[in-house]
């Protein structure tokens, strides 16, 4: 039981984690969200295509486990940081 929920729990906060710009524009410096930041930079740059719950609207849930482009840290950190059309 606890095992099945710590991708629920670790992806989520992975995600918040690396949150360096949105997923549509390239980021800089001045674009890096610092640890408060994180919710309200995932509610203007993420929510519109992957929901405020994660599960996926116009965009793939985050929750489930089967990501599109890789699950690894660093194909998690490419995905935010270039992000997908």
């Amino acid at each position: 039981m606890i095992k099945n929920a710590l991708p629920i729990i670790a992806i989520p906060v992975l995600v918040f984690s690396f949150i360096l710009g949105s997923c549509t524009s390239k980021t800089t410096s001045n674009d890096i969200a610092t640890v408060g930041e994180i919710p309200e930079t995932f509610t203007k740059l993420c929510a519109s295509c992957h929901g405020n719950d994660l599960k996926g609207e116009i965009s793939q849930s985050l929750l489930d486990g089967s990501w599109q482009f890789g699950s690894r840290k660093g194909d998690i950190m490419r995905s935010i940081k270039f992000g997908y059309p």
